[in-house]
């Protein structure tokens, strides 16, 4: 925080001078030759966290603002990756949405907007806007899961900000959690006694479809997950979840790459929740036939991802597999607290 203050401590003249030049101890943006309208004159306080500070400007214009918005944006992301930093928490990229639109129009100014949109086209504009605010929209709803339930869940964690055992991180996806209502819609295909079954998500994240599995009633539920910072913020979930009324299932979970993971000889749920590309798939496939050989079982093997591609590749795979026959297949229904559409696949033992 002091560091913070330190950055931020501004200071301006109260009046210009009359050939439209401002004098401060922080040069930015007053270097690049902004000009002023002595129009009138406005006093602000700006507060970052517990830091107060009183700028006091001759006048005031529209380029001022953003860059005023854009270093409120860029202290309270400060703060928070401060705050990570010093807790282990990798940032989330989700929370700098905002300060990133800041800094989109801080740099190109509405001038550029505009070009952007006629570059583009209106229709393609449209639907790019339409998408970000559907972003928006399944980010607020998924910070409200986690109030609700006291966990942190939501946003996305890039893998270039965390350290991994194994040798599969360029395959990696980022690490996003699954929405609740499209869980609940995959959950349709669990097994109707689901004591009798281990509930296993494999790159399990922060745990969000761990503690959502808890109330189906597994006997054990495992989270496998290779990034550490990522494995300690479940943990901790799952110590923090507030669940509902009813049973509630042994749950932990294991620092692994996939590839390294031991299937214990239980009847199992397997679910993968776009963890990782076909290139890891073709490694993980052989895995778990050799785990059925080796001990026959009944297996559920759920799988679900947002690039159609991805999906396919793994679909076509699986459908080479002599362990396994196809259950269901499609497309879940695009809910508001879901920033994609999910394509899945449901296969099981015969």
């Amino acid at each position: 925080m002091g560091k913070i203050k330190t950055i931020y401590s501004l200071s301006f003249t109260s009046a210009c001078p009359s050939n439209g030049s401002a004098e401060a101890d922080l040069q930015h943006p007053f270097e690049r030759g902004m000009t002023w309208k002595n129009t009138f004159r406005r006093r602000i306080t700006i507060s970052f966290g517990d830091s107060c500070k009183e700028l006091s400007f001759a006048s005031l214009n529209t380029q001022m603002l953003i860059w005023l918005v854009h270093v409120y944006f860029d202290c309270w992301d400060a703060m928070k990756q401060n705050k990570s930093a010093h807790n282990g928490i990798p940032p989330d990229r989700w929370a700098s949405r905002g300060r990133r639109a800041i800094l989109f129009i801080k740099q190109y100014g509405i001038t550029g907007l505009i070009e952007r949109v006629r570059t583009y086209g209106i229709v393609n504009s449209f639907f790019y806007l339409k998408m970000h605010m559907r972003y928006q929209i399944s980010i607020e709803l998924g910070k409200r899961w986690d109030r609700k339930h006291n966990v942190n869940t939501r946003g996305q964690i890039d893998l270039d900000q965390v350290d991994v055992v194994g040798a599969n991180k360029t395959e990696g996806h980022p690490i996003v959690s699954i929405s609740p209502r499209t869980f609940s819609f995959l959950a349709r295909h669990f097994p109707k006694t689901c004591e009798n079954y281990t509930f296993i998500d494999i790159g399990s994240g922060k745990g969000r479809s761990l503690l959502m599995a808890q109330k189906y009633g597994f006997e054990k539920i495992i989270g496998v997950e290779f990034a550490e910072a990522v494995c300690l913020i479940a943990k901790d979930n799952i110590q923090r979840f507030r669940h509902g009324k009813g049973r509630v299932s042994s749950c932990h979970v294991v620092h692994l790459d996939a590839t390294q993971y031991e299937y214990p000889y239980e009847n199992l749920v397997l679910y993968f929740n776009n963890p990782f590309s076909p290139n890891v798939w073709e490694k993980i496939i052989p895995i778990i036939e050799a785990s059925l050989q080796e001990k026959p079982r009944k297996i559920i093997l759920i799988m679900a991802g947002s690039v159609p591609d991805k999906v396919e590749a793994v679909i076509e795979m699986m459908g080479r597999s002599p362990y396994f026959v196809i259950k269901a297949t499609g497309i879940a229904p695009y809910y508001c607290d879901t920033y994609l559409p999910f394509y899945y696949a449901v296969y099981q033992t015969p």
